[in-house]
Protein backbone atom coordinates (compact mmCIF):
# COMPACT_ATOMS: atom_id res chain seq x y z
CA UNK A 1 0.00 0.00 0.00
CA UNK A 2 2.84 2.61 1.05
CA UNK A 3 4.59 1.77 -2.48
CA UNK A 4 1.40 2.36 -4.25
CA UNK A 5 1.17 6.04 -2.41
CA UNK A 6 4.52 6.86 -3.20
CA UNK A 7 4.02 6.00 -6.64
CA UNK A 8 1.07 7.73 -6.93
CA UNK A 9 2.43 10.65 -5.47
CA UNK A 10 5.41 10.77 -7.90
CA UNK A 11 3.08 10.66 -10.27
CA UNK A 12 0.72 13.58 -9.48
CA UNK A 13 4.37 16.01 -8.63
CA UNK A 14 5.16 14.85 -12.27
CA UNK A 15 1.88 16.03 -13.79
CA UNK A 16 2.00 19.02 -11.63
CA UNK A 17 5.15 20.19 -13.28
CA UNK A 18 3.51 19.32 -16.62
CA UNK A 19 5.76 16.17 -17.45
CA UNK A 20 4.21 13.11 -17.96
CA UNK A 21 5.47 10.36 -15.85
CA UNK A 22 6.23 8.45 -19.12
CA UNK A 23 9.08 10.82 -18.99
CA UNK A 24 10.20 10.07 -15.52
CA UNK A 25 13.97 8.37 -14.79
CA UNK A 26 13.46 4.61 -13.46
CA UNK A 27 12.76 5.06 -10.31
CA UNK A 28 14.95 2.23 -8.40
CA UNK A 29 18.68 2.54 -7.13
CA UNK A 30 19.99 -0.47 -9.55
CA UNK A 31 22.51 2.11 -10.35
CA UNK A 32 23.69 1.78 -6.61
CA UNK A 33 22.68 -1.33 -5.55
CA UNK A 34 25.41 -3.15 -3.22
CA UNK A 35 28.16 -3.24 -0.39
CA UNK A 36 29.53 -0.02 0.35
CA UNK A 37 31.57 1.37 3.55
CA UNK A 38 33.24 4.44 4.39
CA UNK A 39 34.41 6.23 7.73
CA UNK A 40 31.67 8.80 8.69
CA UNK A 41 31.00 12.23 10.83
CA UNK A 42 28.33 11.42 13.18
CA UNK A 43 28.01 13.38 16.16
CA UNK A 44 31.28 14.89 15.95
CA UNK A 45 32.83 11.39 15.76
CA UNK A 46 34.17 9.77 13.30
CA UNK A 47 33.10 5.66 12.52
CA UNK A 48 32.64 3.32 10.08
CA UNK A 49 29.19 2.40 8.39
CA UNK A 50 28.32 -0.19 5.92
CA UNK A 51 25.35 0.71 3.67
CA UNK A 52 23.48 -2.38 1.66
CA UNK A 53 21.91 -1.02 -1.08
CA UNK A 54 19.38 -3.40 -2.56
CA UNK A 55 17.41 -3.31 -5.99
CA UNK A 56 14.90 -1.16 -4.11
CA UNK A 57 11.59 0.30 -6.21
CA UNK A 58 10.08 3.36 -4.76
CA UNK A 59 9.05 3.00 -1.06
CA UNK A 60 10.78 -0.04 -0.78
CA UNK A 61 12.40 -0.68 2.68
CA UNK A 62 15.80 -2.62 1.20
CA UNK A 63 18.26 -0.87 2.50
CA UNK A 64 20.71 -0.91 5.50
CA UNK A 65 23.13 1.17 6.92
CA UNK A 66 25.35 -0.23 9.97
CA UNK A 67 27.58 2.10 12.20
CA UNK A 68 30.49 1.12 14.03
CA UNK A 69 31.57 1.64 17.02
CA UNK A 70 30.84 3.67 19.71
CA UNK A 71 27.40 3.72 18.05
CA UNK A 72 26.73 -0.10 16.72
CA UNK A 73 23.21 0.06 15.24
CA UNK A 74 21.03 -0.35 12.04
CA UNK A 75 18.76 1.66 10.44
CA UNK A 76 16.51 0.55 7.47
CA UNK A 77 15.75 3.16 4.86
CA UNK A 78 12.87 3.36 2.40
CA UNK A 79 13.75 4.68 -1.14
CA UNK A 80 11.86 7.48 -1.93
CA UNK A 81 13.40 8.65 -5.44
CA UNK A 82 16.01 9.75 -7.52
CA UNK A 83 17.16 12.37 -9.50
CA UNK A 84 20.92 12.26 -11.65
CA UNK A 85 22.97 11.06 -9.56
CA UNK A 86 21.20 11.74 -6.23
CA UNK A 87 19.11 9.28 -3.83
CA UNK A 88 17.09 9.72 -1.25
CA UNK A 89 15.89 7.47 1.47
CA UNK A 90 13.96 8.10 4.55
CA UNK A 91 15.43 6.72 7.64
CA UNK A 92 12.43 3.96 8.59
CA UNK A 93 13.39 2.58 11.76
CA UNK A 94 16.47 2.05 13.64
CA UNK A 95 17.81 -0.72 16.52
CA UNK A 96 19.87 1.46 19.14
CA UNK A 97 20.13 5.34 21.05
CA UNK A 98 21.76 6.96 18.10
CA UNK A 99 20.22 5.23 14.84
CA UNK A 100 16.57 5.78 16.78
CA UNK A 101 17.69 9.51 16.52
CA UNK A 102 18.05 9.18 12.78
CA UNK A 103 14.13 7.87 12.79
CA UNK A 104 12.42 10.17 10.25
CA UNK A 105 15.57 11.91 8.98
CA UNK A 106 16.38 12.01 4.98
CA UNK A 107 19.30 9.92 3.71
CA UNK A 108 20.72 11.41 0.82
CA UNK A 109 23.29 9.23 -1.66
CA UNK A 110 25.20 11.18 -4.53
CA UNK A 111 27.12 9.04 -6.58
CA UNK A 112 30.28 11.04 -7.88
CA UNK A 113 32.53 10.51 -11.02
CA UNK A 114 34.86 8.89 -9.33
CA UNK A 115 32.44 6.09 -7.98
CA UNK A 116 31.98 7.16 -4.50
CA UNK A 117 29.03 7.71 -2.45
CA UNK A 118 28.69 10.87 -0.81
CA UNK A 119 26.61 10.04 2.27
CA UNK A 120 24.21 12.33 4.12
CA UNK A 121 21.75 12.29 7.31
CA UNK A 122 19.88 15.12 8.10
CA UNK A 123 17.38 15.42 11.24
CA UNK A 124 13.40 15.00 10.57
CA UNK A 125 13.07 18.92 10.24
CA UNK A 126 15.82 18.83 7.38
CA UNK A 127 17.58 21.69 8.81
CA UNK A 128 20.76 19.84 10.24
CA UNK A 129 23.39 17.16 8.81
CA UNK A 130 23.68 13.98 11.73
CA UNK A 131 25.88 12.19 9.66
CA UNK A 132 28.22 12.81 6.58
CA UNK A 133 31.26 11.01 4.56
CA UNK A 134 31.96 9.35 1.20
CA UNK A 135 31.91 5.60 0.86
CA UNK A 136 33.19 2.98 -1.47
CA UNK A 137 31.82 0.38 -3.26
CA UNK A 138 32.80 -3.08 -1.19
CA UNK A 139 35.26 -5.06 -2.84
CA UNK A 140 33.77 -8.25 -1.25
Amino acid sequence: MKTQLLKLAFASALLLAGLPPCLAQSQNTAAIAGNWRGTVRADARNTVVQLRVGANELGDAGTTLKFGTPYVCQDTLDFLGHDADVWTFSVYKGNGPFCDKLRNGEAVMEKRPDGKLKMSVRDPNGTKILVEGELTRDAR
